[in-house]
Formats: C-alpha cells, sequence, structure tokens
C-alpha cells in the first residue's frame, strides 16, 4: 500500500511510471533490452537472476517471482519453481550441474554486500565458463532490479503477489 497522496490505494509499478510524462516509456525501454539482448544467459536464467536479486532485497518472495517478473520486463515467463526454490535456499549447486552456481554468488554478494566484491569473484564465474559480457550482462540485469525495487520500495508499493497483512 503506497503512502503517497497521489497514487491509487493498491498502486502498482505503471501507477509510479505514469506519474511524469514519458517515464513508463523510458522505463520500458530498459528491462526489455536488458531481458532479449544477445547472451549466454537464457532467458529463464536472466529471470531467476532477476527474481532472486529481488528477493535478496527484500522485494518479493518465490511465489511472486513470475508477477514480478511480468511487472519488471513485461512478458510472461514461466520460472523453473524447483529452480528458483533451490537458489533461494542456497543449494544451487546441483543446477546444470553447478555452472551457474557462481553466478547466484556473484548475485548474492551484489545484493547484499556489493562493497565486498573482489576480482576472485568475477574469476570464479569465468573460471566456470561464462565469458566477460554473461557477467557484465549478470550485473546489468541487477542494477535494473535495483532501479526497479528501489522505485518500489520508495512509494511503499507492494511486491506482485503480496498478501496483505
Amino acid at each position: 500500500m503506497s503512502l503517497f497522496s497521489f497514487l491509487p490505494e493498491n498502486a502498482r509499478a505503471r501507477d509510479v511510471w505514469n506519474i511524469r510524462p514519458g517515464l513508463e516509456s523510458a522505463w520500458q525501454v530498459l528491462p526489455s533490452r536488458v531481458l532479449t539482448a544477445p547472451s549466454e544467459l537464457s532467458k529463464s536464467e536472466k529471470a531467476v537472476i532477476a527474481a532472486y536479486y529481488s528477493i535478496l532485497k527484500g522485494y518479493g518472495t518465490e511465489a511472486g517471482a513470475e508477477q514480478l517478473i511480468e511487472e519488471v520486463f513485461g512478458v510472461r515467463l514461466s520460472l523453473d519453481g524447483r529452480a528458483l526454490r533451490q537458489v533461494i535456499e542456497g543449494s544451487e549447486r546441483d543446477l546444470d550441474g553447478g555452472k551457474f552456481a557462481p553466478i547466484l554468488s556473484y548475485v548474492h554478494k551484489l545484493a547484499t554486500a556489493s562493497y565486498k566484491l573482489m576480482q576472485r569473484d568475477a574469476d570464479k564465474v569465468l573460471s566456470a565458463g561464462w565469458g566477460e559480457r554473461t557477467l557484465t550482462d549478470v550485473v546489468v540485469i541487477c542494477a535494473t532490479m535495483s532501479m526497479y525495487v528501489s522505485t518500489m520500495l520508495g512509494h511503499c508499493i507492494d511486491p506482485p503477489g503480496a498478501i496483505d497483512a
């Protein structure tokens, strides 16, 4: 529930983006480009990264992850619930033989202690077989979600799928 008088009681992202002319169309460009840009990461992997980052930042839940991704990226993606659950529980090493785990570790540190990121964190991702551009993709996905999460939390807007207490 937003605390801002100019927003409706059950405000969503679109209500915020519409407060300034052109803001919504500007916002739509970044997420769509992030999701569709050529990458070693699939759309589904990008969505898992985005959902995981948002959950780590305190905005959203596993149950509302698909709605969150749809609201941010404007597309309906079926997230692998089992994979996302493994990520949240920290047992992601079982996914794809563990290749995705260093990316998720990087995302975790970026979300919770970015000031502690070091070359060795990047090296773990690179030594797992991912390229530097892929690591940049990961950072840009997280930065996009950071903007979104900060905007929603700053306006006191509940995440998609939130149940009113």
